[in-house]
């Protein structure tokens, strides 16, 4: 896992939250959840890396 820090802009919650943006720590809100849905470059370079070095058994 990475060392993601929360934020409400990839909040799977942001579109209906109360809160939004209104906390000054938004990793202390209980209700925060990634949304899936938005890929970070962190997550492509990952994903690239996993296709290229997967398991080859031959």
């Amino acid at each position: 896992m990475t060392d993601e820090k929360p934020s409400c802009s990839i909040c799977a919650y942001r579109a209906n939250c109360n809160k939004k943006f209104s906390i000054t720590d938004p990793s202390k809100c209980i209700d925060y959840t990634r949304d899936l849905r938005i890929t970070l470059s962190e997550d492509k370079n990952k994903k690239e890396e996993d296709d290229n070095g997967g398991n080859s058994n031959s």
